[in-house]
């Protein structure tokens, strides 16, 4: 998507007559064991993240066609990336997320589906400039609602415009 294409977008969301207000949930943050266990539950074929997995793999595959890199901010228990990087093979994946716990799960699934595609990291994604790395897409499924503040918000969209290749906008975001 180009960036005329996201500006125009961005426009008429701001001119929108009927807007909700973003409800920041960091509350909802998801460090200890049993919530953990209980969110991977839900990312399960038959659990009830899945619909929503389903639809958010579907989707990003669509946007992440023309990609070799993509990066997945809030990788959670990593079933979302483990999924996109089995029906996308020559996409190379980089999952960041801040929890240990979380990422153990990921590592888990990675390694269940023995997936060459995928590497995660314990990283902060309104810090996405310590990476040091480009990427021809960015998507995140079901973790920016965690962050607190609008301004945390604005600076992950603005960081993953900057980890950008120049050549490419292809973005990914389910809220």
């Amino acid at each position: 998507m180009s960036l005329v294409k996201i500006s125009k977008a961005y426009i008429n969301e701001l001119k929108a007559k009927q807007t909700m207000p973003r409800t920041p949930e960091p509350h909802l943050l998801m460090s200890q064991a049993d919530q953990v266990i209980a969110y991977n539950k839900g990312g399960e074929p038959d659990g009830s993240l899945a619909p929503i997995h389903f639809y958010a793999i579907e989707q990003a595959s669509k946007t992440f066609q023309i990609c070799r890199r993509v990066l997945d901010l809030g990788v959670g228990t990593g079933h979302v990336i483990t999924k996109m990087a089995l029906v996308n093979p020559r996409i190379q994946f980089l999952g960041i997320d801040l929890s240990e716990e979380m990422l153990n799960i990921a590592s888990q699934q990675v390694e269940k589906f023995n997936l060459k595609n995928v590497i995660l990291q314990k990283a902060d994604m309104t810090k996405l400039d310590q990476l040091n790395q480009k990427f021809d897409g960015v998507m995140s499924t079901l973790a920016l609602h965690h962050l607190p503040t609008n301004l945390s918000l604005n600076t992950v969209i603005a960081q993953s415009l900057k980890v950008m290749m120049a050549d490419h906008i292809n973005l990914f975001f389910l809220i």
